[in-house]
């Protein structure tokens, strides 16, 4: 993934000297995890495309309109009781000036929540997860079940609610 695709936003904390991120990334526990120390926003709010030319992320919809990059072109399921939503979801290729429908149904946070909450929620929800392998889910402060991805380097590369009926 290109630099400019991952901006950073502290999620609290770093691994101590003495642990490796593969140590920790390896195994499958709760660890009050503080692995790495960027977010890849991009992902998240705006949606990307990948480098097989799938469109991946976009799971905010205050993140509509970023340059016209994404856009909801159905929604799956309403606003369950905690205010995540599912809908299909189109990234534009800017290579190709082409839009690209995102293969799974994405997930959405609440609407009332601002980007800056939506960080807060990501970080308190990786704080308290399970990870397994470069896999993570836990729950938010707010009580949202959040899963997502670690990159090679320990930072959450996917960040998304997990809607729960």
């Amino acid at each position: 993934m290109a630099k400019e695709a991952v901006e950073s936003a502290g999620i609290g904390g770093a691994i101590s000297s003495k642990a490796s991120v593969a140590s920790i990334v390896g195994k499958s526990r709760h660890v009050g995890n503080t692995i790495g120390s960027s977010i890849n926003v991009k992902h998240v709010f705006h949606g990307e495309i990948n480098r097989r030319g799938n469109a991946v992320g976009f799971h905010h919809e205050a993140g509509i309109g970023y340059q016209g990059k994404a856009r909801i072109t159905e929604i799956i399921a309403p606003p369950n009781a905690q205010g995540v939503y599912r809908g299909r979801v189109e990234v534009l290729n800017s290579q190709t000036g082409q839009w690209v429908q995102k293969g799974p149904i994405s997930s959405f946070f609440p609407q009332s929540w601002n980007r800056q909450q939506v960080m807060s929620e990501i970080k308190g929800a990786f704080k308290n997860s399970t990870v397994q392998g470069s896999k993570w889910e836990g729950r938010s402060p707010s009580g949202v079940k959040i899963g997502g991805y670690l990159d090679k380097n320990g930072n959450i590369n996917t960040a998304y609610p997990i809607y729960e009926p």
